[in-house]
């Protein structure tokens, strides 16, 4: 019984992990910057500034939660917080050496994933479950320390546009949400028409591409960083987990990292150029982007927004948009 138990699992994660295999690659459709070279980084590149103890003394103390697992590398938040002077010292040389090096080792690239099932959803679909993925504690306590040094080079540079809300700091869903129905309510006391395209990216956070998003780093961000976040997101790799199974390691060719502390702010920084004009109100919050367009005449908001829509760069980056994006149009009567 137990031998069946354990075939069952073997056979079903290597059927999620193909899935998965499936789902980190970047969607196949036509780019015209798939003929681009990506910008060679041999000009002179500032380094990063080097972190000290008391640094990362710090980021430990804020940041870590103690009973929250780190994944298969058994150093637990608990462990971290324990460190002596000695040990954080040598962590500290380890982080500096990696951003001297430019290298980061492949153990702190590889994900452990566990399969946890969507309520209502059929047990036997690969699709009705969500992937949660752990990664080692030590990748992601050096995560939080460069985001230390990051998030002054984007608030410094405006790289995101206040439009752009999800894991942010004061820009929350539910900031976004009443963002969203301002804009509907005041067209419709002042009697105006309001028509909106509402889009849900196919997997975006998974599919991003990386020699497009490689393309946009190096006009947003200094060359150093473009060359860390180049060697942070190529070569990582993934494996699946499930009772006693296991499957080998498997590529990750698309998407920023689940689990990671720089995902998130990386997908945004892979967002931050989504067409916006003076006509129309531009609303995203993660995978979900919504897009208004008020006037007095309906034919007014609609072609205000078509002119949007024409210059939308789904296409361009490889983010489609999901089948079941609609238009409403609002008006003074309630209907869409």
């Amino acid at each position: 019984m137990a031998t069946s138990l354990l075939n069952s699992s073997v056979l079903w994660v290597e059927i999620y992990s193909r899935h998965l295999e499936r789902v980190f690659l970047p969607h196949d459709i036509y780019s015209e910057l798939d003929i681009v070279q990506c910008q060679q980084l041999s000009t002179p590149r500032e380094k990063i500034k080097h972190f000290t103890p008391l640094e990362d003394v710090n980021v430990i103390d804020a940041n870590l939660i103690p009973k929250k697992s780190l994944s298969y590398v058994e150093i637990s938040p608990k462990m971290l917080k324990e460190f002596p002077k000695k040990a954080i010292i040598r962590l500290t040389h380890i982080y500096n050496t990696i951003l001297r090096l430019e290298y980061i080792p492949e153990q702190w690239k590889r994900a452990k994933v566990i399969m946890l099932l969507k309520p209502g959803k059929p047990l036997e679909d690969v699709t009705s479950y969500r992937p949660i993925s752990f990664l080692p504690g030590l990748s992601k306590l050096l995560e939080k320390c460069l985001l230390k040094r990051l998030k002054p080079i984007i608030e410094e540079k405006h790289l995101i546009p206040n439009y752009l809300f999800g894991c942010r700091n004061k820009h929350s869903t539910i900031d976004q949400v009443q963002r969203v129905t301002n804009v509907i309510s005041e067209a419709l006391e002042e009697k105006h028409y309001c028509c909106g395209v509402f889009l849900d990216l196919a997997q975006a956070s998974d599919k991003v591409w990386h020699k497009g998003f490689f393309i946009k780093l190096c006009d947003q961000l200094p060359h150093t960083w473009c060359a860390l976040f180049e060697l942070y997101l190529t070569d990582r790799q993934f494996r699946v987990i499930h009772k006693e199974a296991i499957t080998e390691w498997k590529d990750i060719l698309a998407g920023v990292p689940q689990d990671s502390v720089l995902g998130s702010i990386l997908y945004l920084l892979y967002t931050t150029d989504t067409p916006n004009d003076n006509n129309t109100t531009v609303a995203i919050l993660t995978e979900d982007t919504a897009i208004l367009s008020t006037s007095k005449n309906h034919l007014t908001a609609t072609d205000n927004l078509q002119e949007l829509i024409d210059n939308v760069w789904t296409r361009r980056w490889k983010m489609p948009s999901m089948p079941r994006c609609h238009l409403p149009l609002y008006d003074t009567a309630y209907k869409s």
